[in-house]
């Protein structure tokens, strides 16, 4: 493990806006790279040194968005500047100093958790199925529970080892007479071979590296 302030510093972060977690803000340090997203647009960048700071200018790609957001994103920005340190204090990670200082909450890089499934990729027609229904799916080690407005099924989660990100996800069926958009998100489910973590977004992946399933999980009380 590095004990360095450097290591200390990687991970997966969001923001805690005075208390209020807010997973759309977040950012991942990991072996000198920045990465992340101001809540409208993706960020890039370096840092370096024991303590670290931020290197050189962070790069964003270019969309526009509300009002309330581009004032979220100049505030993260402006923060983010070259030589902001970086460090950890209390398991929060603290970047830049005085008034112009954020904090944000580590986020557990493992698929365990609640999620909202937010589209359902259909290869056989091309398609990618994000109608708003209110689905959820929970894993919890080998477990995995499926909520849907059809109803709720259960079954198991195989991973693989340390460092490995592979999946299968075995579930049973649900109700007869459910609801087509239910029954294909169960379908896409047992196409699972692997997972990955963006940020606060999981997606399940199928064994031709597409996408099968995305959710987003729910960042829960600060």
């Amino acid at each position: 493990m590095d004990e360095s302030a450097a290591g200390v510093v990687a991970g997966t972060w969001w923001w805690d806006d005075d208390g209020v977690t807010r997973a759309e803000v977040w950012l991942e340090l990991r072996d000198g790279a920045i990465s992340g997203s101001t809540g409208v647009n993706r960020l890039r960048g370096t840092y370096a040194g024991d303590p670290p700071t931020v290197v050189g200018a962070v790069a964003t790609t270019m969309r526009a968005g509300p009002e309330p957001a581009m004032d979220v994103e100049r505030r993260v920005l402006s923060t983010l500047g070259d030589g902001a340190p970086l460090s950890v204090d209390h398991d929060r990670l603290v970047l830049g100093t005085g008034t112009a200082m954020l904090t944000f909450v580590r986020v557990d890089p493992h698929p365990d958790g609640d999620w909202t499934v937010t589209a359902v990729h259909r290869p056989e027609r091309q398609a990618v199925v994000s109608d708003g229904r209110p689905q959820r799916v929970l894993i919890a080690g080998s477990h995995v529970a499926v909520s849907t407005p059809s109803g709720s099924t259960d079954g198991s989660v195989a991973l693989g080892g340390a460092g490995r990100h592979s999946m299968a996800v075995s579930t049973g069926a649900l109700p007869v007479g459910a609801d087509p958009a239910d029954v294909a998100l169960v379908d896409a489910l047992g196409r699972v071979r692997s997972w990955s973590l963006d940020g606060p977004v999981l997606h399940l992946n199928r064994d031709d590296g597409g996408i099968a399933v995305t959710l987003a999980r729910d960042p829960g009380p600060a």
